[in-house]
């Protein structure tokens, strides 16, 4: 699990419980659900899913954060 304080808000990201998954299940300090943030292949970023269906393609998993808090 990782955390990410951005803008006053704790945002944290825990691994889908299915084994070798790279998409992360986002959720505020009060257990708000706010998106998915799922690593593409070869390296190339992430690919952001925010619960009100937007989809985004970040370089950097800090910037994936940022987007996910940016929308709730």
């Amino acid at each position: 699990m990782s955390n990410v304080i951005v803008r006053g808000k704790v945002i944290s990201g825990n691994f889908s419980k299915v084994s070798g998954s790279s998409l992360r299940e986002m959720k505020d300090s009060d257990g708000n659900f706010l998106g998915y943030i799922q690593k593409l292949e070869n390296g190339l970023g992430y690919k952001v899913i925010r619960k009100d269906g937007k989809i985004r393609v970040k370089r950097l998993l800090e910037d994936a954060y940022r987007t996910i808090a940016r929308a709730n």
